[in-house]
């Protein structure tokens, strides 16, 4: 498939590692797939945080990866933000080891969808996406992320799945890049801001296979306050405010909580029978 006959990248994809050599081949066979069935202008950029694995080694041997870095970093998002600066395509897209397209043509759907969110105006685009569970082999469950709800993200109510959405590079930058201020929240901060820009495109089809089991995997009460947090700052609420936030926040840590525990026995339940769906809402992640 060919967009345009624009000789600039069109879409960036940064892969961010740290001794990650265990979960790297299946995004790197994943990505070598779409990469080289693209005509689009498409580079892949890893940023590696001076690994002492063989997560090096074999980002350089791949050949679907363009630039590889590989130094001391300040965290995941510290990461994000090198692969972002050093990137020269117009979108973003943050695919971390052991994440996956969810099929062969995921790559060209999604390009189609940022032509229309470029032909829009609209700076980001979200779709479909399954957790794994921390297991490559594991029972896929969709994430129930779609339809979008911009409020419901903001309070803790819809999961979000960084790995399936994809951001303008400029909006992105100019709005500040991932902070590093509020731990593990910091992509949920990302979709806070952009939500405040505009609804996003959406591709309602499961494009990403999400591995799960990463730094976002922490307890829902440490979640909640995480994301108050960034209420707090990005609405510029009162500390009384705030802390009124913080109190309603944490009671939605608790039904999530609940939530997914019976999510996890629905999946264990429908995935024992015949009858069983592999894509039953399965936990919240952020």
């Amino acid at each position: 498939m060919k967009l345009t006959n624009d000789s600039r990248t069109f879409l960036s994809i940064i892969i961010v590692t740290y001794n990650a050599g265990k979960f790297l081949p299946r995004t790197l066979s994943s990505l070598e797939e779409q990469v080289r069935n693209s005509q689009e202008r498409v580079e892949v950029i890893a940023v590696d945080g001076n690994s002492s694995d063989d997560t090096v080694q074999l980002l350089r041997s791949s050949p679907a990866i363009t630039r590889v870095v590989s130094e001391p970093d300040n965290g995941i998002y510290d990461a994000m933000n090198k692969g972002a600066l050093l990137a020269t395509g117009e979108w973003l897209h943050f695919l971390n080891a052991g994440d996956s397209f969810a099929s062969p043509t995921a790559l060209d759907r999604i390009l189609q969808g940022l032509l229309v969110a470029d032909s829009n105006g609209t700076p980001w685009l979200v779709a479909g996406a399954r957790n794994l569970g921390g297991r490559e082999n594991g029972s896929a469950r969709r994430i129930p992320s779609l339809p979008h709800k911009w409020w419901r993200h903001a309070y803790g109510i819809q999961p979000h799945c960084h790995q399936a959405t994809w951001f303008r590079r400029s909006t992105l930058i100019d709005s500040g890049l991932h902070s590093l201020d509020f731990g593990t929240a910091g992509d949920f901060d990302v979709v806070l801001r952009f939500g405040l820009l505009s609804r996003p495109e959406v591709i309602d089809t499961v494009l990403i296979d999400y591995l799960g089991g990463g730094i976002s995997q922490v307890p829902p009460r440490l979640t909640a306050s995480l994301q108050s947090q960034v209420r707090s700052d990005r609405f510029n609420l009162s500390s009384r405010l705030g802390a009124i936030d913080n109190v309603f926040g944490q009671g939605i840590a608790l039904i999530n909580a609940a939530r997914i525990t019976a999510g996890r026995m629905k999946g264990k339940y429908l995935t024992s029978t015949p009858e069983g769906d592999s894509l039953a809402p399965g936990p919240s992640v952020h």
